[in-house]
């Protein structure tokens, strides 16, 4: 959990997601330094699996908070989200998807090669 200093909580923000190209503020979980830095680095979490378990969640079926397993250092943890993170993530999620698939197909159109007139 947070901690206080000079009367504030204090915390820190990292990436949940890292197939993402864009910075998204969906994407992003508010962890005690402890955590944060397990996560960023003694993350032993299968992330495809995790990934996909948050992504294909039928928005439908969406209405409580979620729970996710992860493992960090060694050890089992769980990463609980709200109804509508998951919601807000799943959308960054297709929209950074529709994004980046038009980046690619435009620079294939234009590293096509260009004859001489």
């Amino acid at each position: 959990m947070p901690f206080q200093v000079r009367a504030s909580d204090y915390f820190e923000k990292i990436e949940l997601l890292k197939k993402m190209e864009e910075l998204h503020p969906q994407n992003r979980l508010a962890l005690c330094p402890v955590c944060a830095a397990k996560y960023q680095h003694a993350n032993d979490t299968h992330m495809e699996r995790l990934e996909e378990e948050i992504l294909t969640q039928p928005i439908d079926a969406i209405t409580r908070e979620l729970e996710f397993e992860v493992q960090l250092a060694g050890r089992p943890e769980s990463i609980l989200l709200t109804a509508r993170h998951v919601v807000d993530l799943q959308g960054a999620f297709g929209m950074d998807l529709t994004v980046t698939a038009e980046i690619t197909r435009t620079t294939r159109l234009n590293s096509r090669p260009r004859w001489p007139k």
